[in-house]
């Protein structure tokens, strides 16, 4: 994790932090339409937040159009599953 000139933590995975994902995205596991619908109305929820979420098939889900200033990597479906209950 780091600091940048705005004082703000570099969460993103993308920003070459050193910091190598848990694991790689499984493609075979693929998200269901329905899953992917959660995502977006969990960040909703939140007022949209500027973060990206990451399911454990690569797929990507974005909050707000504004650019995004971390990721959140979910590696399988249970923990999906877990965040909406």
């Amino acid at each position: 994790m780091n600091e940048n000139k705005s004082g703000a933590f570099d969460l993103d995975p993308d920003h070459q932090s050193g910091y190598p994902l848990a694991g790689a995205p499984n493609p075979a596991c693929h998200s269901l339409a329905l899953e992917r619908w959660l995502v977006r109305r969990m960040l909703r929820s939140l007022g949209d937040p500027p973060i990206n979420i990451q399911l454990w098939s690569g797929e990507v889900v974005g909050g707000a159009a504004a650019p995004h200033v971390a990721r959140i990597v979910l590696m399988d479906r249970a923990a999906l599953w877990k965040l909406a209950s």
